[in-house]
């Protein structure tokens, strides 16, 4: 998904409950499902482009991203209560809240952003053997292993730790 997909799939949830063809409930589980999909997707690619896929993600990352996508969707009712206000029935018209839309939609790349930087700050390094003749059995069994840096920090595999051996 991208940013124009996203939008895509958010637009005609608002046009559809403008013009009285869905309910308020409609609306909000569609939105919501959208939301919830497509801020996953955001937070996906970010990762990836950080090099961590959405299964080497840690807890706190899932977490992360829960806390992004309620903090949308908790305004969805709000939303949908501003659009039946103005809705066609009731005279309004659909450009204010497309525009209001928008709002929804810079959230996106924002999440994109966010995720990145997660991911860049806890990078996948890969272990291997300095230029020493002899190195112990955790360093020999360790080289050519690749993983995030805080899972080498966690398991307090460090170069040069005396919880080595």
């Amino acid at each position: 998904m991208t940013v124009s997909s996203y939008r895509s799939a958010l637009k005609p949830t608002v046009r559809a409950l403008w013009l009285g063809v869905w309910t308020a409930q409609q609306f909000d589980d569609e939105f919501k499902r959208v939301i919830q999909a497509g801020l996953t997707q955001a937070w996906a690619d970010g990762m990836e482009a950080g090099g961590i896929s959405m299964t080497e993600q840690t807890l706190m990352e899932r977490m992360q991203l829960r806390v992004i996508i309620a903090s949308q969707q908790v305004f969805v009712s709000g939303f949908a209560d501003a659009i039946i206000a103005g809705s066609k029935m009731n005279g309004g018209k659909l450009g204010p809240l497309l525009s209001r839309l928008e709002m929804w939609i810079n959230v996106y790349p924002k999440t994109v952003d966010q995720a990145k930087a997660r991911a860049l700050a806890d990078q996948k390094v890969m272990w291997f053997l300095g230029a020493r003749k002899k190195h112990c059995g955790s360093c020999s069994g360790f080289n050519g292993r690749v993983y995030r840096r805080s899972t080498w920090a966690a398991n307090n595999a460090l170069p040069r730790s005396l919880a080595l051996g």
